[in-house]
């Protein structure tokens, strides 16, 4: 899991979701995203085996909003959709509105801004910045490079 899925946990708990299945590779990364905001979050990891995985994931999740960036078709169970009244909606990133909203549960102290470790870099510093950042990736760690001095 990276920046974008550990923000995505993040803004899901701060709008009241009950429980996040956090996916990824790494568990190491994943236990993070439980040591930061708690038992709300479950995590999975994929074993490769279709089927163990459909179940563990289905168990987990009961139902479940999935997001992600894979460019690839899935196959969808259309008697199970139909008979249990699931609906499906589809969007990439965000609409007008959502930028005020995110501004409004960071305001109301229900998105933390003040988790992880981010370090800023002037742009004529990049080769260090690319070094830091290759040394502290992770969905906690952020680079920032900017053409003048922010301080």
């Amino acid at each position: 899991m990276g920046t974008f899925g550990a923000s995505t946990v993040a803004v899901a708990l701060a709008m009241g979701v009950r429980r996040v299945i956090a996916t990824g590779r790494t568990r190491t990364q994943l236990d993070e995203n439980v040591k930061v905001y708690g038992p709300r979050v479950v995590h999975f990891v994929p074993t490769g085996d279709e089927v163990k995985d459909t179940e563990a994931f289905v168990q987990a999740a009961g139902t479940a909003v999935l997001m992600s960036g894979v460019q690839a078709s899935i196959e969808l169970p259309y008697s199970h959709i139909m008979l249990n009244n699931i609906t499906i909606k589809g969007k990439f990133l965000s609409v007008r509105a959502d930028p005020s909203t995110l501004l409004g549960l960071v305001d109301a102290g229900l998105l933390r801004l003040d988790v992880g470790e981010y370090k800023t870099f002037k742009l004529e510093k990049i080769n260090e910045a690319i070094d830091w950042s290759a040394a502290n990736s992770g969905p906690f760690s952020s680079t920032i490079v900017v053409p003048w001095s922010p301080m």
